[in-house]
């Protein structure tokens, strides 16, 4: 389908995971305060006027005509009813937000319009089999100055106990919602059994108004690890590339295939928290290590669609 908000007409996205019932706690819950400013009568009119201008990009360019089975003017009549009652602009954004995830699609997403003002919450967190591990602490934040360091486990965000099946949903939500100027977290160390409670105040920056979606989105996926900064590490004879996105150029593909890649005889493809990015990219990667034009994907949509093809890249493929 055409996303709701492309950044790229020509790029699609490539996917993940999707919904259950914490994503459903998660968005119409109110914590801590969230970084909105007032919501009057006339900011709850502009939340019901993307309501409807979502619905109709949906019943217009959405790939599924049936919408997986989903009754969208249900859906979006039950939404607006919330909008109403609705008490802050960041449960507004919530509403909206469940609505379009109740498609169970990876490709669909809401994001809110521009704020003024950055949320920084001085770490990050990683799965890693099935814990949720701190992987970075910002030098100066309010996360190191409570003690958080990486190699904590988290084994709570307001609440919530994230899973590789859910993670995504709380860093979307705290990242691109309903960012918040603190939050609950509760986390022990290696080998402890001692939970600890924090709560870190996130640094707030006040900044212009932007209508760049795509700086917002960019912003977005750098705020929940899916930026495009790739990482190589050399063991003896296997090379570990850890791409974070497919949201680059496939040029950049070519690049890193032939300048770090060739020559290791064995390659592991670190894609642990890739949110995806752009199909060509993608298709240039997979040719690398098939013999020939392989199919990689088929496509649905409301018109016939071509399959997703790798096309081989002859004697430049990898050979480890």
């Amino acid at each position: 389908m055409k996303n709701l908000l492309p950044r790229n007409k020509a790029a699609s996205m490539a996917a993940s995971c999707f919904i259950s019932i914490v994503a459903a706690a998660i968005l119409s819950a109110g914590f801590v305060t969230p970084v909105f400013g007032q919501f009057d009568r006339i900011e709850k009119s502009r939340a019901k006027d993307m309501l409807k201008a979502i619905k109709k990009s949906l019943k217009e360019d959405y790939f599924d005509d049936k919408f997986k089975g989903v009754d969208i003017e249900t859906r979006f009549k039950v939404a607006e009813e919330k909008v109403d009652a609705a008490t802050s602009l960041g449960q507004a954004f919530g509403i909206i937000a469940q609505a379009v995830l109740e498609l169970n699609d990876s490709h669909t997403k809401f994001y809110p319009p521009s704020r003024a003002a950055k949320v920084d919450y001085g770490w990050r967190m990683q799965m890693v089999g099935d814990k949720c591990f701190v992987i970075a602490v910002r030098p100066k934040s309010d996360a190191e100055k409570q003690g958080l360091k990486p190699g904590d486990e988290v084994v709570q965000i307001e609440g919530f106990r994230p899973s590789r099946k859910d993670l995504w949903k709380i860093n979307y939500y705290y990242n691109a919602i309903s960012p918040r100027t603190g939050l609950n977290v509760k986390v022990k160390a290696p080998g402890q059994a001692d939970i600890r409670e924090l709560n870190i105040a996130s640094k707030v920056t006040q900044m212009k108004a932007r209508l760049n979606l795509e700086d917002l989105i960019r912003e977005f996926e750098l705020d929940t690890g899916g930026g495009i900064t790739h990482r190589f590490f050399k063991l003896g004879s296997t090379m570990v590339w850890k791409l974070p996105s497919f949201a680059t150029a496939p040029e950049t593909v070519d690049e890193i295939m032939q300048s770090r890649i060739k020559g290791s005889q064995n390659l592991i493809l670190d894609l642990r928290g890739n949110g995806g990015g752009y199909v060509v990219t993608l298709e240039r990667l997979a040719g690398y290590f098939v013999e020939k034009d392989t199919e990689i994907a088929t496509l649905k949509g409301r018109k016939p669609m071509k399959p997703q093809m790798a096309k081989a890249m002859g004697k430049d493929g990898y050979a480890g």
